[in-house]
């Protein structure tokens, strides 16, 4: 064990760890699994949480540093260095995830689309959770408002967040926004950010039995927009990614944070904590490796295609985190 790891391990929350371990099998999962298969392992309930469970540990932690350094003041939640070191640790490896992908379609198609490039790069217009990234940079910039007005008084802001959200979401549904286009904004992932923050200022009060009840109307939520085609003013398409599903998503984050104590020693807990502590440039690298399985061909065999996707996204992954860092 070498020392980084060993000084790491006194500051760190492994719970956390563990959750976004489990959320980047998950993407893979999903993007391994035909449509078909999904919906008959029940992946609404679970593997299709992934990226709202991220969310909410977005606000989450940003609530818990800002708590821990004594941020306060929108002054000081805005600070520039810390505004900019964010935006670098999203982007960088992101834009240079992107460079390869051009390399690649140079290769592959013997041209070079600079103007796609260009739209896909600002616009996150990639299959496979492209739209992940814009989506992040937005929630730098949000996140210290959002903070702010929770910290002012939670349960009311928090109540008026919620209502702002969806109103927010059905006002662009009502408008006719372009797919293209809503699929970039932060919109529909604003509740669960706000969640995520709640439970990190409210964590020692949080009443299971409650927290049960708002889950089961968001799993009755759920079920009906995805296996019984319940139709609601908010956007279709992403059907259960919207606020009224998140409650089960804050669920399974507070079971996740608190059902047991994850160990770095462990030996279930530590690959877990291993691939949690790379979630995001995992998520990258399954981007580009899943894209270019898409102009080539995968496995036939679904097991195998499960277990040679997941090699070989980890392994892309870790090598842009190492390559990133150096």
């Amino acid at each position: 064990m070498n020392k980084d790891w060993t000084e790491d391990m006194r500051q760190r929350n492994y719970n956390i760890d563990v959750l976004k371990g489990l959320a980047i099998l998950s993407v893979i999962l999903l993007h391994t699994l035909p449509w078909s298969i999904r919906f008959r392992v029940g992946a609404p309930y679970h593997i299709w949480q992934a990226v709202p469970l991220f969310m909410v540990l977005v606000g989450y932690n940003f609530a818990k540093s800002a708590q821990v350094k004594g941020r306060e003041r929108l002054g000081q939640l805005y600070q520039g260095k810390l505004i900019w070191r964010r935006l670098v640790k999203i982007i960088q490896p992101f834009v240079l995830v992107m460079l390869v992908r051009l390399l690649l379609e140079l290769v592959l198609d013997q041209k070079l689309d600079l103007a796609n490039f260009l739209t896909d790069l600002f616009l996150g217009d990639i299959d496979f959770g492209g739209y992940y990234i814009p989506i992040m940079v937005q929630s730098i910039f949000l996140n210290p408002i959002l903070y702010w007005l929770i910290r002012q008084k939670p349960k009311q802001n928090t109540l008026l967040l919620l209502v702002l959200s969806f109103g927010l979401d059905w006002g662009l549904n009502l408008v006719g926004l372009p797919g293209g286009l809503y699929r970039i904004l932060i919109v529909r992932y604003l509740f669960a950010i706000v969640l995520g923050m709640w439970l990190a200022l409210a964590e020692d009060k949080v009443q299971l039995k409650w927290l049960l009840v708002l889950a089961g109307l968001s799993l009755v939520y759920i079920t009906g927009v995805y296996y019984f085609d319940l139709t609601t003013p908010l956007e279709t398409y992403w059907q259960a990614q919207h606020g009224p599903a998140y409650f089960w998503t804050l669920l399974l984050v507070f079971l996740g944070l608190h059902a047991y104590q994850a160990k770095p020693d462990h030996w279930l807990g530590r690959p877990l904590i291993w691939l949690g502590q790379s979630s995001y440039p995992i998520f990258l690298s399954q981007m580009l490796y899943f894209w270019l399985m898409s102009q080539l061909t995968s496995p036939s065999n679904l097991g195998l295609a499960l277990i040679f996707n997941l090699i070989i996204c980890v392994f892309l992954g870790k090598s842009l985190e190492k390559f990133t860092q150096t």
